[in-house]
């Protein structure tokens, strides 16, 4: 079986919208988001600091 995330933007989009699904439910689970909070209020983050994000899913840590 392929590994549809080395080829994601190939990927039918039904299959994207699972996967997608999928993330979202997992990131929505408390326990996880109490492990978001805890690592990022351990990031010592200069003032003003620009910081991206890529390639982690559906973007739960951003928002």
């Amino acid at each position: 079986m392929p590994d549809v995330y080395s080829q994601i933007t190939a990927a039918d989009p039904a299959v994207v919208a699972v996967l997608v699904n999928a993330m979202e439910v997992r990131a929505a689970d408390p326990r996880l988001k109490a492990i978001r909070r805890d690592f990022i209020s351990k990031v010592d983050f200069p003032e003003k600091a620009r910081v991206l994000e890529v390639g982690c899913g559906s973007g739960p840590v951003c928002r």
